[in-house]
C-alpha cells in the first residue's frame, strides 16, 4: 500500500463529530438503527478521507515490452542490413509470454515497421530490412543519407504501454548525423526505459574516402598555400589523386595510401583574386563506394578586382578590356555562352558586365543566380547598351530586369511607327504542358509591351487556324490576356493555313510597320512557305521565326525568317520562349533603339564623374530607351531624356546601366577622347562589390550536419574590437537567403553556426559596423561534398557504450539477451479511489434508508 498524500489522514479527526451528532440526534428510531446508521456514516467518512489521500495498492509485473530500433541509413553496409535482419527474426523467435515486441525503421525519420504486440507462435514472416530501405529509397533518394539515433528513441517512447517494463534494443553503427542521442537517452531514463545497445560494423570491403581538403580560408594574391588531400583509407593501395581549380584541372599526384589517415599535398599559388573552389578526385584499384571520393573546397584569395565581361562580340570587348586593365583591374570576356551555371564560379568576380548579350542566352537558373549574387552576395552588376541588351535583348519581365534601375518597357513617343502584328502559335498535341503555358506568358509579354496605337492579333493552330484573337487595339490588354489564356493545346500541326489568315488580317490593318511572329515546336503539314513569304514581304510585311526543341522544322522556319525579312530564333529550353517574344516585340516595334548623335546631360552629380568634363565629350552616336526606376539614381540623359547612366543599390549589391555601349558602333567617338579610360574605370570600381578585409579572420568548421563560424575581429593597431553591429546573411544549395544571429562570445571573438544538411556550396555573407561606419566587408565559405552519413566511420561503440550505461541497458546485447527477464520489474499502482467512492455512494444509499426506514415498526 502507498497512500500519495498522506497528510489529508488528519481528517480521520473529524470522526468524532459523528459520534456527537449521534448522541444529540432527536430521531426517533430504535437505538440499534440509529448505531447501524452510525457506523455506515463513519464507514462512508472513511472511505471518502482514503479516497482523496489517493490510497494505492502496489504491484509488481515482469510484463515486458521491447521496441527494436533498427538504422537502414546510408552508412550501413549491405552486409550490415543482412546482420541486422538476421538479428531480429533470431531474436523474435525468443519471444515469450506475457512479452510483447515492435520495430521501427530509421535514418533521419523513423517509421513504425511493426507495433508492438504478442509472440504470434505460427508465423512463418520474417523481416527484409533491405526490402523496406528500397520502398523509402523508391519514394525519395535521399531518404538514407542521414541519421538521427534521438529522434529514433523518441518515436519509440510514445508507444509504450504504462503497464510494462520497457526496453529499446538499438541496432546501428552509433554515426549519428543529427540529434543528440545521449540527451534523448538520460530523458527517457527519468520514464524508465532501458536501452541495449548493438554496434553493427562497417564491411570489411576495400574502401577509400576523400575525408576533407585542409587549406587556408583566406589568402593574399601572389601567396603559396598547401591543399592538403585528406583520405582514408581501410586497406593499402595505390591512388591516383587529382586536383581541379575552378573546374579546370591543376596538379595530379600518384600515392601510396596505407591503411588508415593518408595526406596528399599540393603546392598553389593565388595568382588571381576572387573565391577559388578546389575539387580534390581519388581514384584507386579497389573501392566500393564511389560517392565520397571527393572533396571541395573554398580559398578567398584577396588582391587586384577581377570583372567578368560578357559581350557576344569577344573581339569587340578589347576596347574596355584594355582600359580597365590599365586602371589595375583584371577582366575575363566570355561570350553569351560562358554566362557562370555557379554560385562559386560568379564568386570569383566583384562585377558582372553584359555588353550585347540577348536573354534567350540564358537559362532562368543563371538569371536567379546573378540576382543571387548581387542581392545576397553583394556583388556588382552592369548593362551596357547594344540591339541585344534591355528591352532589345529580351529582358523584360526576367530576373535581370529586376536588378536593373532601369525598365526595359518603354514608352512609345508620338512619332514612333504605330505597329500592326500578328502572333501565330501552335497548339497542337506536342505543344501540351508547359511549353503552351510559356507560349502564353509570352504572348501575354508581347501584349504588354506594345503601345496605346499598335493592334495585335492571335491565331493559334493545330490541324486548322483559329483566331484567339482578332485584330485589336494593343490598349486592351486584360481582355487580351483573357482571350490568349483560353489556348489549349491538341490535334496535329498545319502551319500554313494560319499564315495566311495572317497575311489576309495584317493586308486589312492600317498601321506603318507589320510583323508577324510564328512559334512551333514540329513539323507542318506542306503549304507554300516561299509564296506567302513572298506575298507578305510585297506588303511590307516581316516574318520572325521560334522554333522549339528538337522536334522543330527549322529548315522551314529558318526559310520562312530569311523570306519573310525578320529573324529566326531556335531554342532547346521552353522557358527561353518569353524573353525571344518579348525582344522580337521591342525591335518590331522600332520604338527601343536610338540611332542620333547627342551629348550626354548631366542631371545629378556623383563621384562617377569626378574629374571628367563632359562638355569635352564627343557625340554618342545611339542609345537603348528605357524607363528610370522611381527609386533608381539617373546621372545622364540623352537630348531626348531617356536615361543614359543610371544606378541603384540592389539589396547588398550595386546595379548600374549604361543605354549606350562602351565600343566602336555608338561609342566609336568615346574611344579617342582622353576622358573614355576614367569614365569606365570610376564607373567599373564604384558598380563593383566592396570588400573590407583588414584584421578580421574568418573561420568555418563543420560537424554532425551544422558548420560554425568564427570571427575574430581586431582594430589596426591589434585591439579586440568588441559590441560590433553585425548583419551576416548565408546562401545556400538552394539559394535562399537566410540571415543568421551571431553571438559575442570572448574579446573581439564572434560565432555562429548554420545547418549544413544539402550537398553543395553555402557563402556566408559578413558586414560588421562599429559606430555605424562599416569596418568589415567579406564573404566566406564552406563545401558539402557529400552526406556526411558517406563518411567511413568504425561503428561509435563509446557513443553506444555510454546509452547503455546512462539508461540501464546492455552494451552489445546478444539475441538472448533481448527478452531477458527485467532486472527490476515494474511496480503497478492501482488507485483505490474510484471503488472506495463507489463504495461510499452505496452506503450513503443504505444510510438513507436506515433514516427513513423504521425498521423496529411492525
Amino acid at each position: 500500500m502507498e497512500i500519495t498524500r498522506p497528510f489529508l489522514l488528519l481528517l480521520l479527526l473529524l470522526l468524532p463529530l459523528l459520534y456527537y451528532g449521534f448522541r444529540r440526534s432527536l430521531v426517533d428510531l430504535s437505538t440499534t438503527q440509529r448505531v447501524i446508521s452510525l457506523i455506515t456514516r463513519i464507514i462512508i467518512v472513511l472511505l471518502l478521507i482514503l479516497s482523496v489521500a489517493d490510497v494505492q495498492y502496489l504491484k509488481t509485473d515482469d510484463k515486458l515490452a521491447v521496441m527494436f530500433l533498427a538504422d537502414i541509413s546510408d552508412s550501413i553496409s549491405d552486409d550490415g542490413l543482412t546482420k541486422t535482419t538476421d538479428y531480429l527474426n533470431e531474436a523474435l523467435k525468443l519471444q515469450g509470454g506475457n512479452q510483447e515486441a515492435g520495430l521501427i525503421a530509421f535514418t533521419d525519420k523513423a517509421e513504425i515497421i511493426q507495433v508492438l504486440s504478442e509472440s504470434e507462435a505460427e508465423s512463418d514472416t520474417e523481416l527484409e530490412l533491405a526490402e523496406i530501405k528500397k520502398s523509402w529509397l523508391d519514394t525519395d533518394e535521399d531518404a538514407g543519407d542521414t541519421t538521427n539515433i534521438a529522434q529514433a528513441i523518441e518515436t519509440a517512447w510514445g508507444i509504450f504501454p504504462a503497464n510494462a517494463n520497457k526496453r529499446i534494443v538499438l541496432i546501428t553503427d552509433g554515426v549519428e548525423t543529427q540529434g543528440e542521442a545521449i540527451h534523448t537517452a538520460l530523458r527517457g531514463k527519468d520514464f524508465g526505459i532501458q536501452i541495449d545497445t548493438v554496434p553493427i560494423h562497417p564491411s570489411d570491403e576495400p574502401e577509400v574516402m576523400v575525408q576533407r581538403l585542409d587549406m587556408p580560408a583566406q589568402v593574399k594574391q601572389g601567396a603559396p598555400f598547401n591543399v592538403e588531400v585528406i583520405i582514408h583509407n581501410n586497406h593499402e593501395d595505390v591512388a591516383e589523386v587529382r586536383l581541379f581549380k575552378n573546374k579546370f584541372e591543376v596538379a595530379k599526384q600518384e600515392a601510396r595510401l596505407e591503411a588508415g589517415e593518408n595526406r596528399v599535398i599540393f603546392t598553389e599559388t593565388a595568382e588571381e583574386s576572387g573565391t577559388l573552389t578546389y575539387d580534390a578526385i581519388c581514384r584507386t584499384t579497389k573501392d566500393t563506394r564511389y560517392d565520397n571520393n571527393r572533396a571541395l573546397g573554398i580559398v578567398s584569395v584577396t588582391g587586384k578586382p577581377k570583372v567578368l565581361l560578357i559581350d557576344e562580340n569577344e573581339s569587340q570587348a578589347r576596347y574596355l578590356t584594355r582600359i580597365l586593365e590599365d586602371a589595375k583591374i583584371r577582366v575575363d570576356v566570355r561570350n553569351g555562352l560562358g554566362v557562370p551555371n555557379e554560385l562559386a564560379d560568379l564568386q570569383n568576380y566583384e562585377l558582372i558586365i553584359f555588353s550585347d548579350v540577348p536573354a534567350n542566352r540564358l537559362t532562368e537558373k543563371q538569371m536567379d543566380l546573378i540576382r543571387t549574387y548581387v542581392q545576397d552576395l553583394g556583388g556588382g552588376f552592369m548593362m551596357l547598351g547594344g540591339e541585344n541588351s534591355f528591352g532589345l535583348g529580351g529582358y523584360y519581365k526576367t530576373p535581370i530586369e529586376a536588378i536593373l534601375p532601369v525598365r526595359t518597357d518603354t514608352e512609345k513617343k508620338k512619332e514612333t511607327p504605330s505597329l500592326a502584328i500578328v502572333l501565330v502559335i501552335d497548339k497542337s498535341g506536342s505543344m501540351g504542358g508547359i511549353k503552351i503555358e510559356l507560349a502564353k506568358e509570352a504572348a501575354r509579354a508581347s501584349v504588354e509591351l506594345l503601345g496605346q496605337r499598335d493592334k495585335i492579333g492571335v491565331i493559334a493552330f493545330d490541324g486548322s487556324p483559329f483566331w484567339i484573337a482578332e485584330m485589336h487595339d494593343a490598349s486592351d490588354k486584360q481582355y487580351l490576356s483573357d482571350q490568349i489564356g483560353s489556348i489549349v493545346a491538341g490535334g496535329g500541326t498545319s502551319l500554313y493555313p494560319a499564315l495566311e489568315q495572317a497575311y489576309y488580317a495584317l493586308t486589312e490593318t492600317t498601321a506603318k510597320l507589320k510583323h508577324v511572329i510564328v512559334l512551333s515546336d514540329g513539323h507542318s503539314t506542306p503549304g507554300d512557305w516561299y509564296g506567302i513569304a513572298n506575298s507578305m514581304h510585297s506588303e511590307n510585311i516581316t516574318i520572325s521565326t521560334v522554333g522549339i526543341g528538337s522536334g522543330a522544322d527549322m529548315n522551314m522556319l529558318g526559310n520562312l525568317a530569311n523570306w519573310g525579312g525578320g529573324r529566326e530564333y531556335f531554342t532547346q529550353d521552353p522557358y527561353n520562349v518569353p524573353q525571344i517574344f518579348a525582344k522580337e516585340t521591342v525591335t518590331a516595334s522600332k520604338s527601343a533603339i536610338i540611332d542620333e548623335p547627342f551629348i550626354p546631360q548631366q542631371i545629378k552629380p556623383t563621384q562617377v564623374l569626378s574629374g571628367i568634363d563632359l562638355e569635352l565629350a564627343p557625340f554618342l552616336l545611339g542609345y537603348v530607351a528605357t524607363q528610370p526606376r522611381p527609386t533608381a539614381e539617373t546621372f545622364l540623359v540623352s537630348d531626348r531624356g531617356d536615361p543614359l547612366l543610371a544606378s541603384w543599390q540592389y539589396g547588398l549589391g550595386k546595379s548600374a546601366a549604361f543605354t549606350s555601349d562602351a565600343k566602336a558602333r555608338w561609342a566609336a567617338d568615346w574611344l579617342e577622347w582622353p576622358g573614355y579610360g576614367k569614365f569606365w574605370a570610376q564607373l567599373v570600381r564604384d558598380t563593383m562589390r566592396k570588400t573590407t578585409l583588414s584584421n578580421f579572420q574568418a573561420e568555418i568548421t563543420k560537424e554532425k550536419g551544422t558548420a560554425y563560424l568564427g570571427i575574430d575581429a581586431l582594430g589596426e593597431t591589434g585591439e579586440f574590437l568588441n559590441e560590433l553591429d553585425s548583419d551576416i546573411s548565408l546562401i545556400g544549395p538552394n539559394l535562399k537567403k537566410q540571415q543568421l544571429a551571431v553571438t559575442q562570445s570572448a574579446p573581439g571573438h564572434y560565432e555562429l553556426d548554420f545547418p549544413t544538411k544539402d550537398v553543395g556550396p553555402y557563402f556566408v555573407n559578413i558586414m560588421q559596423k562599429q559606430a555605424g561606419e562599416i569596418v568589415n566587408t567579406q564573404v566566406t565559405g564552406t563545401v558539402v561534398s557529400y552526406p556526411e552519413e558517406y563518411v567511413v566511420h568504425n561503428a561509435d561503440e563509446s557513443l553506444l557504450s555510454q546509452l547503455s550505461t546512462t539508461s540501464g541497458g546492455k552494451f552489445n546485447a546478444s539475441v538472448e539477451d533481448a527478452f531477458r527477464a527485467p532486472e527490476d520489474p515494474v511496480m503497478l499502482q492501482i488507485h483505490l479511489w474510484r471503488p472506495f467512492l463507489i463504495a461510499a455512494l452505496c452506503l450513503l444509499l443504505i444510510d438513507i434508508a436506515l433514516r427513513r426506514i423504521d425498521l423496529g415498526r411492525r
